[in-house]
């Protein structure tokens, strides 16, 4: 026949409620630096751009490989990182990766994926030494890793 929802939440008292920032916010560390960002699926390259302007990061945008490699070879385009999906068509991230650092040999990157390791670690990216961040993530721990791998 049909069913009933009952949603009990607490009684709204006053005041002004914030939503607390992020930790890394917070904490007062700010982002410095460019991040090429390379993802081809559209709601992240929306997400991502948000995420980056909070931790306070510059950033340019490539929906595949072959556009971002177009943005590196612009001399004029300064990056200081590529935070790059592993799997998108025509090019994996590393390739990806292996072509950019012969254009920009001090370019760090981190790589992103939502895929279960054991398909990530086929691509080569889980190696040691490899900065890796696992979709979805937060905003917290975006930042910690960008901010690990631009320390380094």
């Amino acid at each position: 026949m049909g069913a009933t929802f009952r949603i009990y939440l607490p009684r709204f008292t006053g005041g002004e409620t914030q939503s607390k920032p992020a930790e890394f916010v917070a904490n007062g560390r700010h982002g410095k630096g460019n991040i090429l960002v390379v993802e081809d699926d559209e709601t992240l390259r929306e997400v991502i751009p948000n995420i980056l302007d909070r931790l306070g990061y510059a950033y340019i945008l490539a929906d595949s490989p072959k556009d971002a490699l177009r943005l590196c070879q612009q001399q004029e385009t300064r990056i200081d990182l590529l935070l790059t999906d592993v799997i998108m068509p025509g090019m994996s991230g590393k390739e990806l990766w292996d072509q950019i650092r012969v254009i920009k040999p001090e370019i760090r990157v981190v790589y992103m994926s939502g895929y279960p390791a054991d398909v990530i670690s086929r691509q080569g990216v889980l190696d040691s030494g490899v900065h890796f961040i696992q979709k979805p993530f937060s905003t917290t721990d975006l930042g910690k890793k960008l901010q690990s791998v631009m320390e380094s």
